[in-house]
């Protein structure tokens, strides 16, 4: 039904001139050496490379004996500040458990609270939101997908009905690479990421229900190819649910 909304809405473009809201591109593991603010790291699921990535961002490594779904739970980090020391990034999919509301912030009281990492020095809540115009807004990707640390302005931005509570994303502590960190971790050579890009819509949307499959699994079947191609290799996607 959707679509068929989608399609109405646009009778007059084209197929291809049509915006799919959640995609997925996988990128050259040589982009790794002109990574941008945006991008998408994904983890590599060979055994030794998916350890290295869980260990950057405090993910534990499952037991053996976990089902498909739980080792497929591999980290996917959204980079969020490049510099030639350090890079900075927020670790997706990982839920604290805790709502806003159970801080005591009512306006985004429905909202979910994330775990960004494992870094927490000097980080307070990071949040991610569709808003260019927002105070204290930057912008990370082309299709508007913002960051911010104020929540005095989102607040306003939604109590002032500018925009959603629904458009916000919100996360505590980061994934950090210093500069010795990213020569050893992120060279196109060392395996441990794979670079992609995401669709905004994507990575702010929220899980239909506990039993759906994991962002790393949703990453890999929209971006097909090469991840898609490791991700049936590790057994961590059944090829009946790709078709």
């Amino acid at each position: 039904m959707r679509e068929q909304l989608k399609r109405q809405w646009h009778a007059s473009a084209s197929d291809n001139a049509i915006e799919e809201d959640f995609w997925a591109v996988c990128e050259s593991q040589s982009t790794l050496n002109a990574l941008k603010e945006g991008y998408v790291l994904v983890a590599n699921p060979a055994k030794e490379k998916a350890a290295t990535a869980r260990e950057r961002v405090g993910m534990a490594t499952p037991p053996i004996n976990a089902s498909r779904r739980e080792k497929a739970k591999l980290p996917v980090v959204l980079l969020t500040k490049l510099t030639p020391e350090f890079i900075e990034g927020l670790l997706l999919d990982v839920w604290t458990g805790h709502l806003l509301g159970d801080l005591n912030l009512r306006v985004f009281e429905t909202r979910p609270l994330y775990v960004g990492g494992k870094e927490s020095e000097g980080r307070g809540l990071a949040i991610l939101h569709t808003y260019p115009q927002m105070q204290s807004s930057s912008t990370l990707t082309p299709d508007n997908l913002c960051i911010s640390d104020n929540l005095t302005a989102a607040a306003e931005w939604v109590t002032k009905d500018c925009g959603s509570s629904l458009r916000f994303k919100f996360f505590v502590q980061q994934v950090c690479w210093d500069r010795k960190e990213i020569s050893s971790e992120l060279l196109p050579d060392a395996g441990a990421w794979i670079p992609a890009r995401i669709s905004r819509d994507m990575l702010l949307r929220e899980p239909d229900s506990s039993f759906e499959e994991p962002l790393w699994v949703q990453i890999a079947e929209k971006a097909g190819g090469y991840l898609l191609d490791l991700a049936m290799e590790s057994g961590l996607v059944i090829q009946n649910l790709v078709q």
